[in-house]
């Protein structure tokens, strides 16, 4: 402690008052003080509170609150596209079972007509509708 009241850590201001021997005054207030002017203070911990660095880790929770929650939305985004994406897959692979269906049942038909008698497979490449059963 300072003869002035300021707080400070020992090697801090032990450095401090030799790299400013010409002035020999508190970093504070500017009073003057020298080396053998400090006295010891023995606590298990000091803690200085700096209101700027305070505001700074206030605006930064603050913002990771946000990206918590823009994460948080994300996510359930990212899980109903993957649920719309398997709705989507789901219909599609119908949909392609229905397509070899019909071109099965196709095939089979176009089997069928060129084996009747008289039916060759020209008639329906030109649009003429099939002959009867």
């Amino acid at each position: 402690c300072l003869p002035c009241g300021h707080l400070y850590g020992a090697s801090c201001i032990k450095r401090w008052l030799q790299q400013h021997n010409n002035s020999e005054k508190c970093p504070q207030c500017n009073r003057k003080c020298r080396l053998k002017d400090v006295r010891v203070i023995y606590a298990s911990q000091i803690v200085v509170v700096d209101h700027e660095l305070q505001k700074k880790v206030r605006s930064l929770e603050a913002k990771c609150a946000v990206f918590k929650k823009k994460d948080n939305d994300w996510h359930k985004k990212d899980v109903e596209w993957q649920r719309t994406e398997a709705e989507i897959r789901a219909r599609f692979d119908q949909v392609e079972r229905r397509v070899d269906q019909v071109e099965r049942a196709l095939a089979e038909f176009t089997a069928r007509l060129d084996q009747v008698e008289g039916a060759p497979a020209l008639v329906l490449s030109q649009g003429l509708p099939p002959p009867p059963f």
